[in-house]
């Protein structure tokens, strides 16, 4: 599922919406949240452990973005 791909490398929204400064990080952050609450909705939710893990991961993402 990417975007598209150029030399063999495969891109999706997030490196295309991290070209831009400073609002790519944070709408890239929207989306991760949003996801995060998606996957909370569905039948069953996630187990904890995967949950605090999807919370770590967006989170060390916006801190190396800085």
């Amino acid at each position: 599922m990417s975007l598209f791909s150029l030399f063999g490398l495969r891109f999706g929204w997030s490196s295309v919406i991290g070209l831009i400064p400073w609002i790519g990080d944070v709408i890239d952050l929207y989306f991760a949240i949003q996801l995060v609450y998606l996957c909370q909705t569905v039948t069953g939710g996630l187990p904890p452990n995967i949950t605090s893990k999807m919370w770590f991961n967006g989170k060390v993402d916006e801190l190396c973005a800085k």
